[in-house]
């Protein structure tokens, strides 16, 4: 398969996880097409302003992606939940929490993301 191909399968297979997790963790919540949209706008504008700070790792990318769409649906304890369930899908969790702590010194929004 190739390469643009290889991706937008663990585009989509990592976004299925996430509409999955919001279900379970949050009941009668539903991900409509606007959040996936907004979704893939977000991991666009990320890999095309901020591909340095993810490696170019877009399954990295992808899962902040979509936690940054639903984390204001999601109370304290359910972030946290929610995170450590995400974490477990990824291969690359060394890799992730270093872009974290990298991101962590960004300004604005990033902030509030990683933090919360």
């Amino acid at each position: 398969m190739p390469k643009a191909e290889t991706e937008w399968h663990v585009i989509t297979e990592i976004f299925l996880n996430i509409y999955n997790l919001t279900n379970r963790i949050i009941k009668n919540y539903l991900i409509t097409p606007r959040n996936l949209t907004q979704m893939v706008l977000r991991l666009s504008m990320f890999m095309d302003f901020h591909a340095a700070k993810f490696n170019d790792n877009i399954k990295i990318a992808a899962v902040l992606s979509g936690f940054d769409e639903v984390r204001p649906a999601l109370k304290k304890q359910q972030r946290t939940q929610f995170k450590d369930a995400l974490l477990a899908t990824l291969e690359e969790k060394q890799v992730f929490k270093q872009i974290c702590q990298r991101l962590k010194r960004m300004q604005g929004k990033w902030n509030s993301l990683i933090l919360s």
